[in-house]
C-alpha cells in the first residue's frame, strides 16, 4: 500500500485502515510489515509525470508532496 502512495496511485486518506480510529494521525499509523518505505528518485519522477500528464490532480500532486 505505501508503494501504491508513493507511486501516486492512491491518495492519503487511502492509507488509513478502515479501523483507524477518528482523529488518527499519519504519523500513528504502522508501516506494513514493519518495514518503512524510502522515498526515492523513480517515486518522485513518477509523480511529477503523473502531474504533467494530468493523471493525478493538483491537489493530489501538493498532498503526496507534503
Amino acid at each position: 500500500m505505501l508503494e501504491d502512495y508513493l507511486n501516486p496511485k492512491i491518495k492519503d486518506q487511502d492509507l488509513f485502515p478502515s479501523m483507524a480510529l477518528k482523529g488518527t494521525r499519519f504519523y500513528d499509523l504502522m508501516p506494513e510489515n514493519e518495514e518503512a518505505q524510502v522515498v526515492n528518485f523513480e517515486h518522485v519522477e513518477n509523480a511529477i509525470k503523473k502531474y504533467m500528464d494530468k493523471e493525478i490532480s493538483f491537489e493530489t500532486f501538493s498532498e503526496w508532496i507534503d
